[in-house]
């Protein structure tokens, strides 16, 4: 009986201290587990970081992108009616040389005649 009651305690004490040992390792599992925990919640918060400095740096690139596509139109109808005005101007200087060289032929055609009537005025008068 003495032997059994030393041999009981003596499983006591390993079952102590293997519960002991156990429990330490759950201990250890426990705080790797936290580590890594809050290891992925650093990460998750440098990605979150990082999706919004990409999500901003997208929208600032839009904004800029319609910014220059505005500035490109508005310089584009501005040209557009500079062309419009330029080319109703070369129009009108068409039309006016075409009046001035009209007139220069009728002028031209006067002289002309002018210039027959003296010579024959003078033929006659001869």
């Amino acid at each position: 009986m003495f032997i059994f009651f030393a041999s009981s305690i003596n499983l006591n004490s390993q079952d102590k201290e293997r519960t002991g040992t156990e429990h330490h390792h759950q201990l250890i599992q426990v705080t790797y587990l936290q580590n890594d925990n809050a290891l992925l919640e650093m990460k998750q918060k440098e990605l979150k970081g990082t999706l919004n400095n990409l999500l901003q740096s997208r929208e600032n690139f839009v904004l800029e992108y319609q910014e220059s596509n505005s500035q490109l139109k508005r310089s584009i109808q501005t040209k557009d009616k500079m062309l419009f005005v330029l080319s109703e101007k070369i129009n009108s200087h068409l039309l006016l040389f075409d009046l001035i060289e009209k007139e220069a032929f009728n002028i031209k055609q006067i002289v002309d005649k002018v210039q027959t009537l003296v010579s024959d005025k003078e033929e006659i008068g001869k």
